[in-house]
């Protein structure tokens, strides 16, 4: 019985490590950390022994390690895990989703994960919201041309 995480999800820790270190400039330790609690809370939450077989859900959990704790705390582990234990997700602002499904063998699959925190959330709508404008670009200008040629 283990616990197997989608690339999905390893790709969206991966783009929020990304972000903790453009927009709040972390260092590549204390976005590593805070990575690291992520995947703590995944393995503390969806523990395949006390996981009931065949069934699927969404769990939720938030991020409670502060910035100053990770800059002080960050390569003691035994000390970060405490503090993880202690504060069951009262602190922190980051609300993390994970859906998951236990097969009938106790096999925990974690399929998705999002990220719920105000400014990754407008990050990510500028983001988008930017893409949108480049396709809306090219559409005019392919169109232009279209009308220029006829």
């Amino acid at each position: 019985m283990t616990i197997y995480v989608s690339n999905s999800v390893t790709k969206q820790l991966d783009e929020y490590v990304e972000f903790l270190m453009t927009t709040y400039q972390y260092r590549m330790e204390e976005a590593e950390t805070r990575r690291w609690e992520v995947e703590y809370q995944i393995t503390k939450h969806c523990n395949p022994i006390l996981m009931k077989a065949g069934t699927s859900g969404t769990m939720k959990f938030k991020s409670v390690l502060q910035r100053q704790e990770i800059e002080r705390l960050g390569n003691n582990r035994s000390q970060l895990m405490n503090i993880i234990k202690r504060r069951r997700g009262t602190y922190g602002n980051t609300q993390w989703n994970i859906d998951y499904f236990v097969s009938n063998q106790g096999n925990v699959y974690i399929t998705a994960i999002n990220c719920y925190n105000s400014t990754y959330e407008i990050k990510n709508s500028e983001n988008r919201l930017l893409i949108n404008e480049s396709q809306l670009r090219s559409i005019i200008r392919e169109a232009i041309r279209r009308l220029l040629r006829a």
